[in-house]
């Protein structure tokens, strides 16, 4: 039957519905940028006609199209003296300023049909442009231009390609590329029998890559799987490469392994043209401003629009219409003076609180930072997350100002994407291991390191961006660090920020600013700084060397409780002591507590009941989610009676992940929370892991016929999907066609050889049907794939000994956590609009995958 999901479908933000703004691939203007521009030798964008303090002066360029809702907006202009500012023209039509999902890869069985992205709160402010923004706010406009933000997305136009186009080839697992230009316009052409060229419409980021879209039927983009390295030729740039270069072939997406070849076509999800790098749903949302994604499930299309191209003024500060009039009204004497406003009285959804270089001193007698008065959030660490967090967008339009949680599910500490001590190992944006960091307790946000418009680090360079707070005599010292002062060794970033490289080139690096423990990191299997670079020296020698310097002080142990993270995901069970220590803990961070939650398993002890109970009535709405995940993974009837009333719990993403982990017998007197979860998946109905999702909502709810609709839809969406070929062959058999389930599960295994869950439901079909000779080696192969899971392997040993053959099947079971899935392993991330691995794991466990980058 199909089981509860276990996790929700990945997905990047959402946002809320802009009338009367418009800007789509097909009708957007042509030109992106005037003047004269030239490509700099480093790979930016400049312009040379106009320079302003040796900073590229671009207030001249014309951006992206856009239209503007007539709110007095010439008596704005006027009032405030800008001639040369015009409104744009009014497009009919307008756009929802909607989400465009990047997925990650659900968890479990799930389904169903409906539209996707196609409604907002209703009577929203709308977006005005960022040249109307700038028209008051010169000095955060000027810095904006030229950033990372500004150049999240361009045209295709001779200013804003930085590759090779002319006439250069770049081979590519097999399959060769050449990039030309004709007529003004830039092709990537795949080489073969029957040569196809792409057009490519839009450039995707500027540095230290850039990607390129090209436009594909039904309204997709897709994103190439060649990207040009930007960095200058010395640094090994200016080149085309593989954006999975690093990658083993067995990890490559379109690769098998153990010599299997698996088959690669476009309908397969991690194909280059495939929907992992489709950008209306995987990259749009998180690159462009005011997007409304619009797909159609009924014909399988997209009619993606936005406001501006890029990350403008209002993707972070809200659509500024109301603000807008809020200006006349003041200008008119008929608005109160901003002294005493706040944020709604400005007609603003959310307001930043400029940064205060003051709100922190050091500490004389510690040299560690004291804060003067309380540094407040104001909301920005969650208008950051929206795209700086590895989380799943479910709202079907997000509200500029709403708490992260109000409008995401944001991925915990899990096997794949953090290392066991916490660390990042796949992409995954910054927040997960900034909220463990102790700035993050303190009230540090992202606006006291960062500049919000050119997005820089604050300082003058080196370790000025820490020495600000940090006193400089105690921390940039060699007596601190060990290192001579001036060299790489000595950036405070090299230890408390270490970096991982995505995309063979992009180096990100940790927000959890911990302290090293390279014998901790050794003993969990995660990377350290110290033997990094040392090594030649083991994790105990580096922390005996630490020790030695230090006086014999031995390094700081921090909260993080790796050893008992890294058993746990092994599945051992002495692992509990330590979970249950580390979710008493006041000092762990709530992220740390909440993965705890979910890799308690099935203990059957008090301890779980009691640590659950705790988890659903914790104060941070992140440990009721994490509560509730691991009900989900490790339901009893005891911990689900205890899920039920967060049902209607304050926070949404709790809510939503309670209709996972309650008994179905709940869900009809949960109304809010049903139509809720249901609109979360219909937001992305264009991935097959939301049908997924829909069908298990529809088989709970008594509605087969439904369920078998979303799971076909979701084998027509990804011919590779094998979690619907596997419920729906269920499906089968608990409504008396068992038979029909042979063929299909046949396929799925055809189209993905390496899937125990396809051999495993097989293997129990043929078992069903009689034939347990055949079936006992689709038992066998099933364990052989599991990898270090435990129940299939059980499984099998359970047919031998059925059998009369006493063999030890393969992977010989540890002691299970009471039926826990087995958590599967992904591999590191490539990085954003690359594809990634499928992780391999039984259907009702799989775990999300990476997604893209978020705008940098």
């Amino acid at each position: 039957m199909i089981v509860a999901p276990t996790i929700a479908v990945a997905v990047w933000a959402a946002a809320v519905r802009p009338a009367g703004v418009t800007g789509s691939p097909a009708r957007r203007s042509a030109a992106r940028t005037t003047g004269t521009e030239r490509r700099s030798k480093g790979g930016r964008i400049m312009n040379l006609s106009s320079c302003e303090g040796g900073r590229p002066n671009q207030g001249k360029r014309r951006r992206s199209r856009y239209s503007v809702p007539r709110v007095g907006g010439q008596a704005f202009l006027a009032a405030r003296k800008c001639p040369n500012l015009s409104w744009a023209r009014t497009d009919p039509g307008g756009t929802d300023m909607r989400r465009a999902y990047t997925i990650c890869l659900t968890a479990s069985l799930v389904a169903c049909g409906g539209e996707s992205g196609t409604g907002a709160a209703a009577s929203q402010p709308n977006v005005v442009g960022s040249d109307v923004c700038a028209s008051c706010h010169r000095t955060e406009a000027e810095l904006w231009r030229g950033s990372h933000h500004d150049f999240a997305m361009q045209e295709a136009t001779p200013e804003s390609v930085l590759g090779d186009f002319g006439g250069v080839s770049y081979e590519r697992g097999g399959a060769v590329w050449t990039f030309v230009r004709r007529d003004g316009a830039f092709f990537a052409r795949e080489e073969g029998p029957e040569p196809v060229d792409y057009r490519v419409a839009y450039t995707f980021g500027v540095f230290p890559l850039q990607q390129y879209l090209v436009e594909f039927p039904g309204g997709r983009y897709q994103v190439l799987p060649t990207a040009w390295d930007s960095r200058p030729a010395a640094d090994g740039g200016q080149r085309w490469f593989d954006v999975r270069a690093g990658e083993t072939g067995a990890d490559r997406a379109e690769d098998g392994a153990d010599g299997e070849t698996v088959p690669s076509a476009v309908g397969r999800t991690q194909h280059w043209a495939g929907p992992d790098l489709t950008w209306n749903s995987m990259c749009a949302e998180c690159h462009s401003t005011g997007l409304t994604k619009n797909y159609s499930p009924t014909t399988n299309r997209f009619s993606t629009e936005w406001a501006e191209l890029d990350v403008a003024c209002e993707a972070c500060h809200g659509p500024g219409s109301e603000h807008v009039e809020w200006v006349e009204a003041l200008a008119n004497g008929s608005a109160p003076s901003p002294g005493a406003a706040d944020a709604s009285d400005r007609g603003l959804l959310v307001h930043f609180e400029p940064h205060d270089p003051a709100a922190w001193t050091p500490d004389p007698p510690t040299g560690t930072p004291l804060p003067r008065g309380d540094p407040g959030r104001d909301g920005q660490l969650d208008a950051c997350s929206r795209c700086h967090a590895r989380r799943t967008a479910i709202t079907a339009g997000y509200l500029h100002g709403e708490p992260l949680l109000d409008a995401h599910q944001p991925a915990l500490l899990e096997d794949g994407l953090y290392f066991a001590d916490g660390q990042i190992r796949e992409e995954v944006y910054v927040w997960g291991s900034f909220v463990q960091s102790a700035m993050y307790r303190a009230g540090v946000t992202c606006n006291d390191c960062h500049d919000a418009h050119s997005l820089g680090v604050r300082g003058d360079g080196g370790n000025a961006v820490c020495t600000r707070c940090h006193a400089p005599a105690r921390f940039d010292a060699s007596a601190h660090h060990f290192h001579e002062l001036g060299t790489e060794a000595a950036m405070c970033v090299s230890c408390h920020m270490p970096a991982r490289t995505y995309m063979g080139i992009d180096a990100r690096r940790d927000h959890s600013f911990r302290t090293p423990e390279p014998e901790v990191a050794e003993a969990v299997g995660a990377p350290d700084p110290c033997t990094s670079c040392h090594s030649g020296m083991t994790g105990a020698e580096a922390a005996t060397e630490i020790a030695r310097r230090a006086d014999g002080v031995p390094i700081r142990r921090t909260e993080h409780y790796a050893e008992p993270i890294a058993s746990a995901r092994e599945g051992d069970p002495r692992s509990l002591p330590g979970l249950y220590a580390l979710l008493q803990d006041p000092r762990a961070p709530a992220i740390t507590r909440a993965t705890a939650l979910t890799l308690l398993g099935g203990d059957p002890s008090p301890e779980r009941v009691a640590a659950v109970r705790r988890g659903v009535r914790d104060p941070d709405p992140l440990v009721r989610m994490g509560a509730l995940r691991g009900i989900r993974l490790a339901p009893t009837p005891e911990l689900t009676a205890m899920a039920a009333p967060l049902l209607e719990d304050p926070v949404r993403a709790v809510r939503l992940a309670a209709v996972e982990a309650v008994a179905p017998s709940a869900l009809p007197v949960a109304a809010r929370a049903v139509a809720e979860y249901r609109e979360a998946q219909l937001a992305s109905a264009e991935r097959p892991e939301a049908q997924l999702n829909l069908a298990w909502l529809a088989t709970v709810q008594g509605a087969p016929a439904e369920a078998e609709r979303a799971l076909e839809t979701a084998i027509s969406l990804d011919a590779a999907f094998v979690p619907a070929y596997v419920n729906l062959a269920d499906l089968y058999f608990h409504t008396g066609r068992d038979p029909e389930g042979e063929p299909l599960l046949r396929s799925a295994i055809e189209v993905s050889p390496r899937s125990a869950d396809a051999h495993h439901a097989l293997g129990l079909l043929l078992v069903r049907s009689g034939r347990a000779g055949e079936a006992m080696a689709l038992l066998q192969r099933a364990a052989e794939l599991d990898g270090q899971g435990t129940r299939y392997a059980y499984v099998y040993a359970v047919a031998l000994q059925s059998a009369g053959d006493t063999r030890q099947g393969p992977g010989r079971p540890r002691a299970d956590t009471g039926g826990a899935p087995a958590r599967p392993r992904p591999p590191p991330c490539p990085g954003h609009a690359a594809p990634g691995r499928r992780p391999r794991g039984r259907g009702t466990a799989l775990r999300p995958r990476v997604g893209p980058r978020p705008p940098v």
